[in-house]
């Protein structure tokens, strides 16, 4: 399938499962706290000292993981980067299990922002990227992570922060842990404050285009950046771009929601199906 985005969560719910605007992959709440004022919208809240507040999907393979190529992009912003001890670990984002080969993104009071990798159970490289989050706006952060290389990114304000290279690399990306977003899955790590507009591509993003994404943190942006090379025609009804995806069918483009569409370009949706046998989709833009 040509199409590399598998999951944008918005986090505008204030309570119940978390939707996921682009994919089938909904957020299970753990601890609810409701919503706060985001970076779009509203976004997730996070309280470390309330029960272990966090989202999750409890087996990683529902998401679609891509063992080799993998990006995250989100919105941070921590309630204070001041309280609590040197060296206390709070989640943005994980894959993580203290037995597993794992990955997380954390901020560590103190450091700043780690890209951690383990190997069953053992923590074998951190990247580290110092910085503290403001805690009066948000903050784009983000990871990629590239299998044939081992390299691992992290990414800040939509260009690179730090890059280097993962020791282990077999099932980094795999296998049935849970997907947590606010904190480990064992309840660990907490977050606290807002997390938003969480993205999943399974590919290794360009410079190009986490520069877009920062600069536009939104659904549609989201699609846009990871629609199929069109092929643009005319017809009585306007301009549509016809696309060929291939191993798809109508239903089975990761979950998109022509209603919610919208903003730049003017991308609506699907709009039709030219033929079935060839599996070409027109997208109309007005």
């Amino acid at each position: 399938m040509t199409i590399n985005g598998i999951s944008y969560w918005q986090l505008d719910e204030n309570s119940g499962l978390r939707v996921d605007g682009y994919g089938p992959n909904d957020l299970t709440p753990i601890n609810d706290k409701g919503r706060r004022p985001g970076r779009v919208n509203y976004a997730g809240n996070f309280i470390r000292t309330m029960a272990s507040t966090r989202y999750e999907i409890e087996n990683i393979d529902q998401v679609g993981l891509n063992p080799g190529f993998n990006s995250f992009s989100t919105w941070a912003q921590i309630v204070s980067d001041e309280v609590g001890v040197v060296g206390e670990k709070r989640t943005i984002l994980s894959r993580k299990s203290l037995m597993e080969t794992s990955w997380s993104l954390y901020f560590s009071i103190g450091t700043g922002l780690v890209f951690e990798t383990s190997h069953n159970g053992i923590t074998e490289d951190k990247l580290i990227y110092s910085m503290a989050i403001p805690t009066t706006g948000w903050t784009f952060v983000g990871i990629s992570y590239n299998g044939s290389t081992r390299e691992k990114r992290i990414i800040v304000a939509g260009v690179e922060a730090a890059n280097g290279t993962a020791i282990h690399s077999t099932g980094l990306f795999s296998g049935d842990l849970a997907f947590t977003i606010g904190g480990l899955d064992d309840g660990g790590w907490n977050w606290d404050g807002g997390i938003d507009e969480v993205g999943y591509c399974a590919k290794v993003l360009t410079d190009a285009e986490w520069s877009q994404i920062n600069a536009n943190p939104t659904l549609p942006e989201f699609i846009i950046l990871n629609k199929p090379v069109a092929q643009t025609v005319y017809s009585l009804h306007g301009k549509v771009e016809v696309f060929t995806v291939s191993g798809s069918t109508p239903d089975d483009l990761r979950g998109i929601k022509p209603e919610i569409i919208g903003g730049r370009n003017k991308f609506i949706g699907i709009e039709d199906v030219v033929d079935i046998n060839t599996e070409e989709f027109r997208f109309g833009e007005e």
